[in-house]
């Protein structure tokens, strides 16, 4: 008479099981922390230069404020894999433009017009405004601390001046109903860019 015996291991294979996932979950996380450090750091340092005044030259987006440059952050989150999650932004607070940089588009004044201002207007090594630039509402109408300010008409083109004393007259907005911004970001395109190059090493890491 034969007999035939299925001996069952299942406690020492379920702890080989119940390991094996602690090493996945700790490889896969390392993985999503460097694909989203490496995405930060990629933002900050490729996307962004030092201001120069004219025209928009390239691709990279000149740093005024430094506030969209700064936001780029992210986190990864869960505890276990199917809840792992790399986190990422860019904008929010005061570089809530960051959409329109991304994406382009047109942005329309709601009820006047919109003020550029031109090199005048601003510092001459960070592009911001000038505080004596700012426009103010006063008893007789707009007017700016850097002497009498009024709107002539050059060429069809409405610019907001300022007589200084001497007598010279200086251009600071111009004025425009609307503005075109071309999509220059590039936060998406960067983000499929470092997920080709670190998905493969996080898969091979996983099959090891």
């Amino acid at each position: 008479m034969s007999e035939l015996r299925f001996l069952s291991n299942s406690k020492e294979f379920k702890a080989m099981t119940d390991s094996l996932g602690t090493k996945l979950f700790k490889v896969a996380r390392d993985g999503f922390i460097d694909l989203q450090e490496t995405w930060v750091s990629n933002m900050k340092k490729q996307k962004f230069q030092g201001y120069y005044p004219g025209p928009s030259r390239g691709t990279k987006l000149r740093t005024r404020t430094g506030a969209l440059r700064s936001s780029a952050g992210g986190r990864v989150t869960g505890n276990k894999l199917g809840s792992l999650k790399a986190l990422l932004r860019i904008g929010g607070g005061r570089a809530g433009y960051a959409r329109i940089q991304e994406e382009g588009g047109t942005i329309t004044a709601t009820n006047k017009m919109l003020t550029i201002p031109l090199r005048q207007a601003l510092r001459p090594n960070t592009g911001t405004l000038k505080p004596g630039a700012k426009i103010r509402k006063g008893p007789d109408g707009y007017f700016t601390t850097m002497g009498p300010t009024f709107v002539l008409n050059l060429g069809g083109r409405p610019v907001i001046m300022v007589k200084r004393k001497g007598g010279d007259v200086v251009p600071l907005y111009t004025l425009k109903r609307s503005v075109k911004i071309p999509p220059r970001l590039g936060a998406t395109q960067e983000l499929l860019d470092v997920g080709k190059l670190k998905l493969p090493e996080m898969s091979d890491n996983l099959l090891r």
